[in-house]
């Protein structure tokens, strides 16, 4: 398996959140955007740094999505599924 890194593992977190007609694009979009912010060379201080400003990967997701998801609302919409999931188990 192949060794992960920060950058990787932040980019599959956010994909994980989309559909998955949308995930390929997406990931490639945000590796080319984090490879354009990250100084040369790089750290992993800078790595870290960078990842952080981007945000939360969820939040992130949200804003590459196409599709919209209403059924609370989009600031409540992950507690909600988040509470679902928990009631159901």
């Amino acid at each position: 398996m192949k060794d992960m890194t920060l950058i990787d593992r932040y980019i599959e977190e956010v994909t994980d959140q989309l559909p998955e007609k949308e995930r390929a694009e997406v990931a490639l979009a945000l590796e080319t955007r984090i490879q354009a912010q990250l100084p040369s060379p790089s750290c992993q201080a800078d790595i870290l740094i960078l990842l952080e400003s981007l945000g939360d990967p969820n939040q992130l997701a949200d804003s590459y999505r196409t599709d919209q998801r209403y059924l609370i609302g989009p600031r409540y919409y992950l507690q909600y599924l988040f509470v679902l999931r928990m009631a159901l188990i």
